[in-house]
């Protein structure tokens, strides 16, 4: 699974708080040893709630980086289907283009041919519109993502 830099930095920062709460929790251990009367639910409670927290960073931290690679994932098949798509209308169009007039006097070959006309006009404009969501959606998720992990840092 690869992590992004910031997810790399918040990856050692979580590391280190499971490292000083192991660290606090030896010294709990070794307090309780040196003072068995002493009462130490608020202490229990309060490393037991760190515990719970850090186990849910790390879920969380686990989740957002499956969402993010599904989503390239689907970004990536739905650019590959797209350039095929623009590469088979390359193809139409110099078809279209170097098409002769046409030889049909039968009005419903030239009704079929103009219908099929609209049809790759259409799908043009689509395509269009399709590329340029596109080319909107990946920095804007790129930058909420960032956003995301850099919120999630500070708090």
């Amino acid at each position: 699974m690869y992590l992004w830099p910031c997810e790399q930095d918040l990856q050692k920062e979580i590391d280190g708080v499971q490292d000083q709460l192991a660290a606090l929790n030896d010294l709990k251990y070794k307090m309780a040893v040196a003072y068995p009367d002493a009462d130490t639910s608020d202490i229990d409670q309060a490393i037991s709630d760190l515990n719970q927290r850090l186990l849910a960073m790390n879920q969380d931290l686990g989740n957002r980086q499956t969402k993010l690679e599904n989503a390239l994932l689907a970004c990536g098949k739905f650019q590959d289907a797209l350039q095929s798509l623009l590469d088979w209308l390359a193809e139409t169009r110099e078809l279209v283009e170097n098409q002769g007039p046409i030889a049909a006097a039968d009005p419903n070959v030239m009704k079929a041919q103009m219908q099929e006309q609209k049809v790759r006009v259409s799908i043009r404009k689509s395509l269009l519109v399709s590329q340029d969501y596109l080319s909107i959606l990946e920095p804007a998720g790129a930058k909420w993502y960032i956003n995301d992990k850099m919120a999630r840092i500070g708090n």
